[in-house]
């Protein structure tokens, strides 16, 4: 244990914030001010144990209490402005954020935008049963989590996983995405997972990612000032044969979007005829609607340095091509759009690396 004994919990909900009913077996989330039920997710075996041995105590909030599939961008940001809040009222070596399975990818990558500088590490996990079934996987994930904490630099990961015997993977928030329903539920696409915990024992994946010894944070002055914000205003474009680029450009405009993110084809392309679906001419016209227009693909390119014509297309209209998975790109962007009223500004923003989202460390 690397002496980090003060914790604050965000519990926001989802199953690793309910209780199955005996009878019914159906879940039920849990408000902490039901003080009999709240610390079901302190109560497992592995978690009291991890608590004990390292001299854990932990600050409990609940600036949530839903299910993670009605989750909004405003709640990214109530969860966001509770995190600036517990840090400034009380002095913590680092954050555990309990949260639904379906989003947590989504939330784990706007908070990594929006806490961007953080001196402490930020833990996001969650479970596929509930804390008081016997066969929950949420004891091993949260004692897990709790472990990566004493070790993780600066930042914010997510950690899952997902099963009571299997060891958690602990992935980069801005690299994790959902693969499955089940189980070990999460994979760091594109690239390696940054660190493992396997019965109680911490080790990194991505040797570069240790800290350095006598490494220190900034002081918290130096720290430039927390961007908490999101836009919503932004909707996701799946390219597909025939699509109709015409009406859903006039569907952006009738709706007040401020932005796009248009998955390509694995080589970088899209159509540039027929008319109507032409990316070239999409995104010349979103350009000339102010709507800033990002470009992502769904999976690793085989060919990035390719010379088809509607990728050498592409690149003249403007918009920005991003090396990130299409929904990083999106939550990249809402942040963005979220404290940036500019539009050159945010295609700036988006086009800058803030918190290795291009995979560069």
């Amino acid at each position: 244990m690397e002496g980090r004994h003060r914790i604050g919990v965000l519990v926001t909900g989802g199953t690793v914030g309910s209780r199955s009913e005996p009878l019914s077996g159906e879940e039920r989330l849990v408000k902490l001010s039901e003080t009999d039920e709240q610390l079901d997710v302190f109560a497992g075996p592995h978690v009291t144990g991890v608590l004990q041995q390292g001299g854990i105590s932990t600050v409990l909030r609940q600036p949530l209490n839903m299910l993670s599939e009605n989750m909004t961008p405003e709640h990214w940001v109530a969860i966001g402005r509770e995190i600036e809040e517990l840090l400034e009222a009380e002095p913590l070596d680092g954050i555990l954020v309990l949260h639904g399975t379906d989003t947590m990818s989504f939330t784990a990558a706007a908070l990594s935008f929006m806490l961007a500088g953080i001196e402490v590490p930020v833990v996001l996990t969650g479970s596929n049963r509930p804390p008081n079934e016997p066969e929950t996987d949420a004891d091993t994930n949260i004692a897990d989590a709790l472990i990566a904490l004493q070790h993780l630099t600066p930042g914010v990961y997510l950690s899952f996983a997902g099963r009571p015997d299997a060891k958690s993977r602990i992935h980069d928030g801005v690299s994790v995405r959902k693969a499955r329903g089940s189980g070990p539920a999460f994979i760091s696409a594109g690239r390696v997972h940054v660190a493992e915990v396997s019965w109680g024992s911490f080790e990194w994946t991505l040797k570069t990612r240790r800290a350095e010894p006598g490494a220190e944070a900034p002081d918290g002055p130096d720290r430039a000032p927390f961007r908490i914000a999101a836009d919503d205003r932004v909707l996701r474009i799946d390219l597909h044969p025939g699509i109709n680029l015409d009406a859903i450009f006039e569907m952006l405009v009738r709706g007040g979007f401020r932005g796009a993110v248009m998955t390509l084809y694995p080589a970088l392309t899209g159509p540039f005829e027929p008319e109507r679906s032409s990316v070239p001419r999409f995104a010349d016209r979103c350009a000339g609607q102010g709507i800033v227009l990002a470009l992502t693909m769904n999976a690793q390119p085989v060919g990035v340095q390719n010379s088809y014509e509607s990728k050498l297309l592409l690149e003249e209209t403007g918009a920005v091509l991003l090396p990130v998975i299409p929904e990083l790109a999106m939550v990249k962007l809402m942040w963005a759009l979220g404290w940036a009223d500019d539009y050159e500004q945010v295609k700036e923003i988006l086009a800058a690396e803030v918190v290795n989202e291009f995979g560069k460390k």
